[in-house]
């Protein structure tokens, strides 16, 4: 065990070839790609399950990979005037009419825009905190990347920290 115990529960799930386990860890957010200090790439979960041989765990890796790959993919690559105004409605703050667009029309809630964005993208642009909990309890998909290959949650936090987004954000 490393120094300062980086372990995570998936390293451990795997050295007990518990199946279940993983399979649980993974539909909750556990990264099977996180190492440990100083070998990370070869202390992996991954590479744990790939050179011991565990092949009913690799398979798990590799579908919940395919899965992230099919929820990164745009649906809606054609501009339409409906994603535009949903963009223009993030920046303006109207969360009300948003939802309702969303509601009367469901494909709009990960539909992109010319740079591959989502309404979610917006909405983590603009600070805008309480649309991007309304859309996710929705189920719009948060690992969707734009064009330059940048999710949600990457963009929110390169946004500048100016007085118009704190005031956003309040």
């Amino acid at each position: 065990i490393a120094e300062d115990n980086e372990h995570r529960a998936l390293h451990f799930a795997v050295r007990q070839r518990n199946v279940q386990m993983v399979e649980l860890l993974l539909e909750h957010g556990a990264d099977p790609d996180q190492g440990v200090y100083p070998r990370r790439e070869a202390t992996t979960p991954r590479a744990l399950a790939r050179d011991r041989g565990y092949d009913e765990i690799t398979v798990l890796f590799e579908a919940r990979d395919e899965e992230l790959r099919q929820e990164a993919r745009c649906p809606n690559l054609t501009v339409t005037p409906a994603i535009d105004e949903l963009s223009a409605l993030v920046e303006a703050g109207e969360e009300a009419s948003i939802l309702e667009r969303i509601e009367a029309d469901p494909s709009l809630i990960d539909s992109c825009d010319d740079n591959g964005e989502t309404v979610v993208h917006h909405a983590a642009r603009w600070g805008r905190v309480q649309l991007l909990e309304r859309l996710i309890a929705a189920g719009a998909h948060l690992n969707k990347m734009n064009i330059d290959g940048f999710r949600a949650v990457d963009i929110a936090v390169r946004q500048p920290a100016d007085e118009s987004r704190r005031a956003a954000c309040a």
